[in-house]
């Protein structure tokens, strides 16, 4: 049981969309519909490409190119457009569970991995945890690979970032 005091909500939005993500695409893929490309909010599941294409067309917060991917999942988490700002200070919609605070260092996290779930929780993980501790988070998670932005510039890459995933060459 979950206690909390009035005015302050739980939800499971560092999961949510990427649950609500991977069930869809299984829909899709057991109606022998496997060409897709669904998003919710920052996050996107891609099955096979459109006919005639290497992949889907995505561009990634921050990263110069599009990419063409496909049969993958991409997962936003950031703090560019769920915030809120007290005393100058800004206060993300993510809260470090280590501290029970919200974030107030504006990054974006994306990552490419196998599963909308497991992009959508490793983005938020290591949004929380930040550069210093993202490439640990992804030697541990092999399937998936990241990217953090800050300010406009990337900060941090994985050494695989854009591929497994990067169809367009």
């Amino acid at each position: 049981e979950i206690s909390l005091r009035p005015g302050v909500r739980f939800d499971f939005g560092a999961v949510g969309k990427g649950f609500a993500l991977s069930e869809a695409a299984s829909e899709l893929s057991e109606w022998q519909l496997p060409s897709y490309m669904i998003q919710f909010g920052g996050e996107i599941a891609i099955g096979e490409p459109p006919p005639g294409r290497v992949g889907w067309r995505v561009q990634v917060p921050g990263w110069p190119e599009v990419l063409e991917l496909a049969s993958c999942a991409v997962a936003t988490s950031g703090s560019s457009e769920q915030y809120v700002e007290i005393d100058g200070v800004r206060y993300a919609h993510v809260l470090d569970a280590r501290t029970g605070m919200p974030l107030t260092e504006q990054r974006e996290v994306t990552v490419i991995s196998h599963s909308s779930l497991r992009a959508d929780a490793t983005a938020t993980c290591i949004h929380i945890l930040g550069p210093d501790r993202a490439q640990e988070m992804l030697d541990q998670n092999a399937v998936s690979i990241g990217i953090i932005v800050k300010d406009g510039a990337v900060v941090w890459q994985s050494p695989t970032w854009p591929r497994p995933y990067h169809r367009g060459e």
